[in-house]
């Protein structure tokens, strides 16, 4: 999940644009053999939300620094973000971890 901000200067462009960022986005991340999920525009401390997949970290880290590199927005943030699956996968797995707690 990518969090930004738009720069004044995006903001208009996007007002005047019929340009659909969606499909801009969409192929550089298919271009480096990832996809666009989906695209919101956010009430928050974020004004764009962007849900991806890529094949790697590299190639999400690659994605998100090209964005940011742009100036078009700030306040960059990611989120790697588990299906539920993974999530319930991942707790079954912390028991074999065996983490002792400092206070202990």
């Amino acid at each position: 999940m990518i969090q930004a901000r738009f720069t004044s200067d995006a903001w208009k462009a996007l007002y005047t644009s019929d340009v659909d960022r969606r499909e801009f986005i969409s192929k550089m991340l298919e271009d480096a053999g990832g996809r666009l999920i989906d695209y919101y525009f956010s009430f928050s401390d974020a004004d764009v939300i962007v849900i991806t997949e890529a094949p790697d970290n590299v190639t999400a880290a690659s994605a998100v620094i090209a964005i940011a590199r742009s100036g078009a927005v700030t306040d960059v943030r990611t989120t790697v973000l588990m299906s539920y699956e993974e999530g319930i996968k991942a707790l079954r797995h912390s028991g074999a971890m065996g983490y002792t707690p400092p206070e202990s």
